[in-house]
């Protein structure tokens, strides 16, 4: 797996499975009750997410997201993407959008 972290900007090879952990740091503890949304996009206005990925039952301060290597074998290219927690009316944005770069690949596997 090819995958590279600079702050918040994240390169993947396409069509290799993602896996990543987010540490939120401005006091918020997830509760089992709320939901976390990451998602992914071709740019901030598209109304078409390209991967969404909801967890629930996560408490602390770690967010492990993932996705199989079938979901991430979208076009290359710079995208966006962002996580979201929800909690019943309440909806907390934990970042802005980041970069999330696919990366073509020579192999055909």
């Amino acid at each position: 797996m090819a995958i590279k972290v600079e702050g918040k900007k994240i390169t993947l090879s396409r069509g290799d499975t993602l896996s990543v952990t987010f540490r939120i740091s401005s006091g918020i503890n997830l509760q089992p009750t709320d939901t976390v949304i990451f998602t992914i996009k071709d740019n901030p206005q598209s109304t078409t997410a390209l991967l969404r990925k909801e967890y629930t039952g996560i408490t602390g301060t770690d967010i492990t997201v993932q996705a199989t290597a079938e979901e991430m074998q979208m076009t290359a290219g710079n995208k966006v993407y962002d996580l979201l927690i929800k909690n019943g009316a309440q909806k907390i944005t934990l970042m802005f959008p980041g970069e999330f770069v696919i990366v073509e690949v020579v192999h055909n596997e």
